[in-house]
């Protein structure tokens, strides 16, 4: 998607009223609006704003889920998959990462 400057524009008004967020978020959160889509984020400032504003947000473990809703991964794989994230990504909401690894340790 090519950004013009009068969106350029608009990004940095955005930016202006959301305060916190960085001209790379404002921009995600721009796009996605613009294309009424949802966002895959697992920035907490840019869930925030975008839930405020009524955008549907999701974070990494939700893909996780519907990976292994829709039987793209096992849930074997997925726990092995989530432990290995979890030590190199110490953001990750410890204890909605202890629910999954549960679920699916038995697999």
């Amino acid at each position: 998607m090519q950004t013009s400057d009068k969106d350029i524009i608009e990004l940095y008004k955005l930016q202006a009223i959301a305060k916190g967020l960085s001209i790379e978020d404002c921009s995600v959160y721009f796009h996605a609006d613009k294309l009424d889509a949802m966002i895959l984020s697992g920035d907490n400032k840019l869930r925030k704003f975008a839930e405020s504003n009524k955008k549907e947000v999701h974070g990494i473990l939700w893909i996780f889920d519907e990976l292994v809703s829709a039987e793209i991964i096992i849930k074997g794989i997925a726990f092995k998959k989530l432990e290995q994230l979890m030590k190199i990504n110490k953001r990750l909401p410890g204890l909605e990462c202890q629910k999954r690894l549960k679920l699916w340790k038995k697999y």
